[in-house]
């Protein structure tokens, strides 16, 4: 029986396909990096169309709204006017969601 050990790995391996240096680690940096800008562009490309959705909605509420008011019915426009706060509200929580999303992707050309 032999008393020589054979030395054991004290450095940890990387995992499977996983970045090795430096170098390996800024070209994954940069990977998600292009990955998170394409992914901002898309849910910006969402949220313009969800804020043009909100905007006919506000424009059709509003309308409705002087409508009936023109015509005297009071409850009804009193409806349409609420509805259409609700759409103004809905609509300045999307312009800030989009200037987070342009402020967080300045850089990207968004």
């Amino acid at each position: 029986m032999s008393t020589t050990r054979t030395a054991t790995r004290t450095t940890a391996r990387p995992a499977r396909g996983g970045a090795t240096d430096l170098v390996d680690l800024a070209a994954a940096a940069d990977e998600h990096t292009v990955a998170d800008a394409h992914q901002g562009q898309v849910f910006l490309g969402i949220l313009h169309r969800e804020n043009d959705s909100v905007a006919a909605a506000l424009t059709t509420a509003e309308t409705c709204a002087r409508i009936e008011r023109g015509s005297g019915s009071v409850a009804a426009a009193q409806r349409y006017e609420a509805e259409a706060r609700r759409l103004r509200e809905t609509q300045r929580e999307l312009h800030c969601m989009i200037a987070n999303l342009r402020t967080r992707f300045a850089g990207s050309g968004s």
